[in-house]
């Protein structure tokens, strides 16, 4: 039962570890009187966060969830996926940028116009394959935090 449990932790994303982690250490928190603090008392936490956390996950999956609760678990997958470090350039794009673009494809203008219009009209050199991937990564993310009443930060 605790190797599987083990084995778990390989198969989650890093946001869900750090979520599994600071359950544990909720949990840590919560039975420093009972017991002295060590390997023991660490590795118990481990693995009673993990029992809880795969617990939660069988309930949501097997009724079905409430639809809250089961978009923030999906929102965290995802977010774990999309959490890299964003440079200096994306963040650009994504707080200046992302809705002029919207507006100019709207307009029906090409990748490379769109690249060529922010080039001239705002001194901002993207080349026209990346400005498709990064709209379409935040096109992503904002139909998802859409379906779900959030904002993107």
């Amino acid at each position: 039962m605790r190797n599987e449990l083990i084995k778990k932790i390989g198969m989650m994303s890093e946001q869900e570890r750090l979520d599994l982690f600071e359950l544990q250490l909720q949990l840590i928190r919560n039975n420093m009187q009972n017991f002295k603090s060590g390997p023991e008392l660490s590795y118990a936490t481990l693995i009673e966060a993990l029992s809880k956390r795969i617990q939660t996950e069988k309930i949501l999956s097997r009724k079905g969830a409430e639809a809250g609760q089961s978009q923030r678990l999906m929102k965290m997958r995802i977010d774990s996926m999309l959490k890299t470090r964003e440079g200096v350039k994306e963040r650009t794009f994504r707080k200046r940028y992302f809705g002029l673009v919207k507006d100019l494809r709207g307009e029906v203008l090409g990748w490379r116009k769109c690249s060529e219009y922010l080039k001239k009209h705002h001194k901002f050199t993207i080349s026209f394959s990346h400005l498709k991937t990064l709209f379409l990564k935040y096109s992503e993310i904002e139909s998802v935090e859409n379906q779900q009443g959030g904002t993107h930060e």
